[in-house]
């Protein structure tokens, strides 16, 4: 490794002395090393027993030993003899001096005599330093060097260099060697025979310098891994680690022969991490060592590398490595230059700083001044000094927030430079967003320019200038007026009138990677599959091809006219093409460089880069390549092909930006091919890249046939790789896990229409579904991977009750338990054989209520009870075991609720049952206790210390809610958490989680200290808790602008209008909930109303839909025409608007959605609970009312309270006329 410094640009460092002048390391044997140098021998030797210790052989090295005090005599007497010449400017004349001299003379001609014999074993060589040596050169660090203690000392008086440390040879094998100028002040504080640890103290810094050599074997490799753990943590100074590491972090720095284990380079890379080392990057060549072998059998990789913490590039901000070729080395030499690069200004632009979205008065600021940010980071100041220096102090608590306030804008602010959006105003870390921003303007410098003709550019207007031409020209359409009309006439009209309204175009199955809920992986399973058959056909007479083009810069090059015309050809209204042409021709362009913008252009084809609309534009112009290739199909002159007898044709898919095309190996076919790339390229402005695209043949092709079509096409065969699709742009189907998998088998289980689900239906299950589908023959490794899904998804699934003539009472999972699973406690009445469909009255659709009582135990009967069931009789389903409540929108409302992290964690412990109680510590041989500390009478689970406790139940009855019998409505404190999460708001939701916490905090004071509390002091504990996180945070208590704006009144239409409601309550300890409905006219009149008692569901939501569903049933009795519904449950209005029809209440969906139908029910929309008063009255009636079901034709029939609230909303209605 060189060291070196541009002298002329830094300031000159003077020379301290160094501590070691010249350092010889025998190594006789494995792990043993001698040290001597020309001063105390002793004194250096206690740094050898810090790596490498061991005992060493006298007899064998007293010869070395001698040579060596010698060349330190020699090198001793010349250090001397340059200072006493420095000093005096006088020649020394000294006998002595001369003899040693002579003595070395004879050394350098012996070196020479076998300079020859030096340079072939340089070919193994590793060096980071270049031969011809500059005046700058400060340190070089040698590894591999197959050279004794002699040879190097040798090397050294030829380098002119004035210290040195060698680790002998071994057996002509290893080696190291370490040597430098006077000029950099070095110490020696460690060594072994695969490092060398060195001080250095340059400018006033001191840090360190390890040059470092990765064990040669990779089943010894974690040895090396060891020894930089254990060199991190024996100093606190900033540190740089390089030389060769024998190891890669990523794939990516391997070409050719096996792929390195992932396992190997994860350990490097987490040993990286524990060190806080990060890649210094290099310029030049990417890879430092080849294997001097055959085309076939050639390998390259990046084993040598430079790596240095965060302190150590702070203090040389400008070092950089060059990779540089030294003759005959397999190795490239390593150049590290602390001061090379050049200094570049760059000129600040103005940019939005998202950080004034925190501001509430953000427009005055902008309209004050557009340098806001000084100004923040000055009111900072003010507002710094003034907390402390207690200034105004009864402003204090206020400035105080406002210091939070600027401190959370400036993180953000930060966090958009660096482009880091994982970090979410967290802690203050803005050292750290400002070092990322730091270390990422540092790499996008860009220093030089190359030309066409192999000249550099390299100032800043030079640069500008080449970059602006080349830009200006890539931008430039190639035919700005023509369209192709042969190709627009392949183009078919897609958008429809209606279409245009909603901007709803339908695509076709190759293009399904762009359709909403369906996903890029369908198309890559499909690909998968097409080159697992091409592998495995090895019979026909005709072969089969896969081309992968690669489009050169595709968004660059798409030509507008080109779009303009197949939106037009699709039928896009005239109005919206105007509005895009608007949106894609009216941007100048500038390029910026370092900051500083050139002379800006406008463009005459391309689309921006990230810009949301390009990828739909880019789409949009692939119709044409996806029509060319269609029309050629259906002429029969491509064929496509198939991956089993049954399978369909599959002549092209597409992706975001890339394409897979398949045919068979016939010149006509591969002609026409090459005529549709032409022909597209012309109209479209797309260039095929054919050096980047690849061409993959079924292993029937014969050679000649192959060649044929890469001449034809132009482009090289790709080879069967480890993978099916290597070296094709594709990711290694071996990263999905098994949840990835479990997704995808989820989506062929529930029989989504893609591409992929056809292609694997027809090739594994064309008679059964996906959890009963077999291996089937010659499966892909794909296909394996995720049919390995079907038993995880048989734990999650549950059975859809519809006829109930497909599910076994015993064994199936279908009651709705928490999670899924089969019935807990069988009765001796339920037969083996007996079906769900045996407790339904068919007659009805309803439960069999008596038959249910008799078998079942009351927790099941009310589960099953609480089933939908569907009066249309569907066939029953296998759906996903989690109910209406998404437990992922469970989890996201958890982590992000405005609490402190140690109150949502204690949550989220709670939720998964693992509070450290003392049932759970019993469980685990930890105490043997059981009692609860509190009330000593139980025993102290979860659920009896936060709800049955008497302290919790006094807690519960004098909080806000007043919460009574938790423990006889609920079965564990998770359930009763997640109906309190059904039935509440955020807020509420916050203190209620105090509420726990404070309880958990007081039961750990009694057990460890002895306190207790009263109930209302642990409610005084949990809002002081929130009310100072609040404080902290600077979380003002406001309402959403959706809750402020919304509509407060009821609202009719010209014709009738249905709005629906459920409530939920307790009757006789269980749970209920009532159904309540009202139909009115324009004006008001009510036309039918009804109110249900049912039992309770799993969820709000299925309580909401249980209800609109019976109120349906109502209208269409009465034979009711609705227009229009509103009803305040935003998921189920979702549901129905969306065609929710594969979740566990998916039948009852579509029960809803015909019978809108039949009501000619045309909308319904959500609305505040304010526009649904009546019907939430209503629907909290079926608390008190005796009967099970009442309904009202007309206003008079109902009770005062009912018709005074429906007068009012009528009267707000004639008013606001």
């Amino acid at each position: 490794m060189l060291l070196s410094m541009d002298e002329g640009d830094e300031e000159d460092v003077q020379w301290s002395g160094n501590r070691i002048a010249n350092h010889s390391i025998s190594d006789e044997n494995a792990g043993q090393s001698k040290f001597s140098h020309d001063k105390k021998i002793s004194s250096s030797s206690s740094r050898n027993d810090r790596i490498n210790e061991g005992e060493v052989n006298e007899n064998k090295a007293e010869d070395r030993k001698k040579k060596s005090i010698l060349l330190g005599d020699i090198q001793s007497k010349c250090n001397d003899s340059m200072e006493k010449s420095d000093s005096s400017g006088k020649r020394v004349q000294d006998q002595s001096l001369k003899s040693l001299l002579r003595e070395s003379t004879k050394l350098k001609r012996k070196a020479d005599s076998n300079k020859k014999k030096a340079v072939e074993r340089g070919k193994k060589l590793k060096v980071a330093a270049i031969t011809s040596l500059e005046p700058a050169l400060q340190k070089v660090f040698l590894m591999e060097t197959k050279k004794s203690i002699q040879e190097m000392e040798t090397i050294r008086i030829r380098l002119g260099m004035d210290g040195c440390l060698a680790v002998d040879a071994n057996d002509r094998s290893g080696g190291l060697a370490m040597v430098w100028r006077k000029t950099a002040d070095v110490t020696v504080t460690s060594y072994s025979r695969y490092h060398i640890d060195t001080e250095i103290m340059l400018r006033g810094s001191k840090w360190r310098f390890i040059g470092f050599y990765g064990h040669p074997k990779a089943n010894e490799r974690h040895q090396s891994r060891s020894l930089l753990r254990q060199l991190e943590s024996r100093s606190q100074l900033s540190w740089l680690c390089i030389g060769d590491l024998n190891e890669i972090l990523f794939a990516n720095e391997k070409e050719g022969g096996v792929d390195r284990r992932e396992i190997q380079m994860q350990a490097f890379r987490e040993t990286c991490s524990d060190c806080a080392l990060q890649d210094m990057g290099f310029i030049g060549p990417k890879y430092t060592w080849w294997n001097n072998r055959e085309p076939e059998v050639f390998i390259r990789c990046r084993l040598d590398r430079a790596l240095c913490t965060k302190r150590w590039r702070e203090i040389f901000p400008r070092a950089s490595v060059f990779n540089e070729f030294i003759g005959s080395s397999d190795h490239l030499a390593q150049r590290l230059d602390l001061f090379h690069i050049r200094k570049v200004r760059w000129r600040r632009r103005f940019h939005f700083e998202e950080a004034w979205l925190l501001d509430e008065e953000c427009t005055k600021v902008i309209g004050d001044s557009l340098s806001s940010r000084v100004k923040i980071w000055k009111k900072k100041e003010e507002i710094q000094e003034m907390h402390l220096t207690g200034i105004n102090l009864q402003n204090l608590e206020q400035s105080q927030a406002e210091l939070n306030d600027l401190n959370r804008e400036e993180e953000v602010m930060w966090r958009q430079h660096s482009q880091i959006k994982w970090l979410r105003d967290g802690d203050k870390n803005t050292k750290f967003f400002h070092q990322r921003a730091k270390e990422r303007r540092r790499k996008n410098t860009i220093w030089a320019l190359k030309k066409e003709d192999d000249a550099w550019r390299e100032s800043q207007e030079e640069l500008l200038q080449e970059a602006s031409n080349f830009f200006s020209h890539l931008f430039t359409s190639s035919n700005p007026t023509m369209e192709d009309a042969e190709l627009l006439s392949t183009i078919k009209p897609k958008v429809t009138s209606e279409m245009n309204g909603q901007l709803n175009e339908e695509i076709t199955k190759e293009e399904s990677a762009f359709v909403q809920g369906w996903q890029l992986a369908d198309n890559v399973i499909v690909a998968q599959e097409i080159i697992h058959s091409l592998h495995n056909k090895r019979l026909g007479k005709v072969g089969n091809f896969a081309l992968k083009p690669d489009m050169s810069k595709v968004y660059d090059r798409v030509e507008w006219n080109c779009v303009k015309g197949i939106m037009r050809k699709m039928g896009f209204d005239g109005k919206f093409l105007d509005m895009i042409w608007r949106c894609i021709s009216t941007v100048p362009y500038s390029v910026l460089i370092n900051g500083v913008p050139g002379q800006s252009f406008v463009p005459s084809r391309g689309v921006r880069q990230r810009d949301p609309l390009s990828p739909f534009l880019f789409v949009i112009m692939s119709e044409a390549l996806s029509c060319l290739i269609n029309l050629s199909q259906e002429t029969n002159i491509i064929s496509g092909l198939k991956i089993c007898r049954r399978g369909s044709n599959i002549t092209h898919l597409l992706f975001a930006d890339d394409s897979m095309i398949f045919g068979k190996v016939k010149r006509q076919e591969i002609q026409v091919l090459k005529g549709i790339f032409e022909k597209y390229e012309a109209a479209s402005g797309q260039k095929i890249n054919k050096d980047k695209s690849s061409l993959l043949f079924s292993r029937n092709t014969p050679t000649e046939e192959r060649v044929m079509a890469s001449q034809i096409l132009g482009i090289n065969e790709a080879q069967w790789g480890g993978m099916y699709l290597g070296g094709m742009g594709f990711r290694d189907t071996k990263s999905f896990n098994l949840a990835m998998l479990a997704k995808q088998g989820w989506k062929l289980q529930l029989q989504v229409p893609t591409l992929a689900y056809k292609v694997l239906k027809e090739r594994y299950f064309p008679t059964t579904d996906f959890l009963n589908a077999p291996i089937g023959s010659n499966p892909s490794y794909l296909w394996r991977s995720i049919r390995e899904s079907q038993q995880l998804i048989r734990k999650g699934a549950i059975w859809r009750v519809g006829d109930g003539q497909s599910i076994s009472v015993l064994n199936d999972v279908w009651i709705p338990y928490e999670s899924p699973r089969l019935l807990s406690f069988p009765n001796q009445l339920i037969d083996e054989e007996m079906k769900v469909s045996e407790l339904i009255d068919q007659r009805t659709m309803t439960w069999n209520d008596v038959k249910i009582t008799e078998i079942f135990p009351p927790y099941e009967r009310e589960l099953i009870l609480s089933i939908p069931l569907s009066y249309k009789r569907p066939n029953d389903k296998q759906v996903a075991g989690s109910s209406s409540c998404n437990m992922m929108a469970f989890w996201k409302r958890i982590w992000h609720l405005e609490l402190p992290r140690k109150v949502i964690l204690f949550l989220w412990k709670t939720l998964n049952g693992i509070l450290p109680t003392r049932q759970a510590l019993i469980y685990r041989s930890i105490i043997f206790e059981s009692n609860c500390p509190s009330c000593d009478n139980e025993l102290e689970t979860d659920f009896h210390c936060l709800c049955c406790c008497p302290l919790a139940r006094a807690v519960w009855h004098f909080s806000k809610w007043g919460f009574t019998n938790i423990e006889v409505l609920f079965s564990s404190v998770q359930d009763w958490i997640f109906y309190i999460f059904q039935m509440m708001e955020n807020e509420e939701i916050s203190k209620i989680g105090c509420i726990l916490w404070a309880l958990w905090k007081v039961r750990n004071l009694k057990i460890f200290q002895g306190k207790s509390y009263e109930p209302l002091q642990v409610i005084e504990l949990a809002g002081n808790l929130l009310e100072q996180y609040r404080l902290v945070k600077g979380v003002r208590s406001r309402r959403r602008i959706l809750q402020i704006n919304r509509t407060c009144e009821w609202r009719a239409l010209v014709e009738s209008k249905l709005n629906v409601d459920a409530s939920i309550f307790e009757l006789s300890s269980v749970r209920r909930m009532g159904a309540g409905f009202i139909v009115r006219n324009a004006i008001g009149e009510v036309e039918l109303a009804g109110v249900r008692r049912m039992v309770m569901g799993q969820s709000v939501e299925e309580a909401e839909l249980s209800a609109l569903a019976w109120s349906f049933r109502c209208c269409q009795r009465e034979n009711i025409m609705v227009k229009e519904i509103e009803m305040d449950c935003k998921v189920v209005v979702e549901w129905i608007k969306g065609r929710h029809l594969s979740g566990i209440l998916g039948h009852i969906v579509e029960d809803c959605l015909n019978m809108m139908e039949s009501i000619t029910c045309v909308d319904i929309l959500h609305c505040s609970r304010e526009g649904n008063e009546v019907a939430h009255m209503i629907a909290k009636k079926a608390k008190e009312m005796r009967e099970e079901a009442i309904a009202w034709f007309n206003i008079s029939q109902m009770s005062e309270d009912f018709q005074q609230a429906i007068i009012k909303e009528a009267g707000s209605l004639v008013g606001g006329d």
